[in-house]
């Protein structure tokens, strides 16, 4: 238990809730402004700053500044923009706590989205080794256009890939050609001898389903043009040290003519629903 000070208060000392002397009153603390009653409800030298957290609130209701409208100053506050909807967002990608999202936050939500990133073609330039396996096909006419040229590549061997372009020389604009390259010396064998060596005929047009098939392959009534193809002299002398040295070379050259018969005549006398299954053939 304190004792009690006998001697009083220090002179100019106005107890409890006043400054000591020669120094002002803490915000809050000090008597208010003339004109301006005392809290009610609040004991005696106990101002705003250090009155009961249940009396600190706001305003007291009756209080009105003057020159204002009638505002009700202890109307809660509504923040906008703050937080979602309870219900979640549109997107139906969970609640918003409110505020920015943070770094990552929006992983993921983009994986459904189709990306816009260009994606960039790695063009690998053929080896040597394909170079010499390559036929040069052009000035292809309308009739073999398409995956018709195709059929009959891959008809005379195995078909790696069909590169196709289209020629932008003035005396040639809009001419189709192309380079075919064969997956072994045998195909580049065969299909040198059938569509070089020899002459073939292919469609100058495109032809319509034909709803009967004759028996000959003589294509009369059809207009026909030769099927441009040429080597270059790296692909000549390849093929030549090949025959040399294979003396099975020919072997599967019938095999080869025939399956090519079929796909001009294909072409020649188009059927409905063809599927063509590479070098083994047409079915369908």
């Amino acid at each position: 238990m304190e004792a009690s000070n006998p001697y009083g208060a220090p002179p100019g000392y106005g107890g409890y809730g006043n400054p000591p002397p020669g120094m002002g009153a803490p915000p809050g603390l000090g008597a208010p402004p003339p004109g301006v009653p005392a809290r009610p409800g609040m004991p005696p030298g106990m101002h705003q700053g250090n009155a009961p957290p249940a009396a600190r609130g706001g305003a007291p209701a009756s209080f009105q500044p003057p020159n204002l409208p009638n505002i009700n100053f202890n109307a809660p506050v509504i923040r906008l923009g703050t937080t979602g909807p309870a219900g979640g967002n549109d997107r139906n990608d969970g609640p918003r706590h409110g505020g920015r999202p943070g770094l990552g936050m929006d992983r993921g939500q983009d994986s459904g989205r189709p990306s816009n990133r260009e994606v960039t073609q790695v063009l690998i330039p053929p080896t040597a080794e394909e170079k010499l396996r390559t036929i040069f096909i052009y000035e292809i006419p309308d009739g073999v256009g398409g995956d018709g040229i195709q059929k009959i590549l891959s008809a005379v061997g195995r078909l790696r890939r069909w590169e196709a372009l289209d020629s932008v020389t003035d005396d040639h604009k809009g001419a189709k050609f192309g380079f075919a390259l064969f997956e072994d010396v045998e195909s580049l064998h065969n299909a040198a001898r059938l569509l070089v060596e020899e002459e073939v005929q292919v469609p100058k047009a495109k032809q319509p389903i034909a709803t009967e098939q004759p028996g000959d392959d003589t294509f009369e009534g059809i207009e026909k043009v030769k099927l441009q193809a040429s080597l270059d002299a790296s692909t000549q002398n390849y093929l030549e040290a090949f025959r040399k040295e294979e003396e099975e070379a020919d072997a599967g050259e019938a095999h080869a003519r025939a399956q090519l018969r079929q796909a001009l005549r294909d072409l020649f006398y188009p059927r409905g629903c063809q599927h063509w299954h590479g070098a083994g053939g047409r079915a369908g």
